[in-house]
């Protein structure tokens, strides 16, 4: 349940932070809360993935409406996709990707701090 709420943490985070900040501070809420909340290599990398997926894909989606998917159009075109509903889905699992490796890497500092812990104790 608290990775869970983990999830739906980055999702929301990473919401309000990608409507002010660049792209890249998504990689910056999904390390925080998985240090935090995540208890489990595979909850961070899933709820990481999962979670910065469905973001970006809604963001691409809600970006692309408010233009008349005209720069959709353009850039699968220029990509020379076969349908302009790939790059969406495109872009949202290169973000998958990244939030699941910053969730891992947060995973990790969080296990190496408890074994160090546990060590000098």
């Amino acid at each position: 349940m608290k990775a869970l709420f983990g999830g739906i943490l980055i999702f929301i985070f990473g919401w309000i932070l990608q409507m002010f900040l660049p792209w890249w501070t998504i990689a910056i809420v999904c390390f925080l809360i998985a240090i935090a909340f995540f208890e489990k290599a595979k909850y961070a990398i899933l709820l990481g993935f999962f979670s910065v997926f469905a973001l970006w894909l809604l963001l691409a989606f809600y970006k692309s409406y408010q233009n008349d998917f005209i720069l959709l159009e353009r850039m699968s075109a220029l990509l020379g996709l076969s349908s302009k509903w790939l790059l969406p889905f495109l872009s949202a699992f290169i973000g998958g990707l990244l939030g699941a490796l910053s969730s891992l890497s947060g995973y990790y500092l969080q296990n190496i701090n408890e074994k160090k812990a546990r060590k000098f104790s």
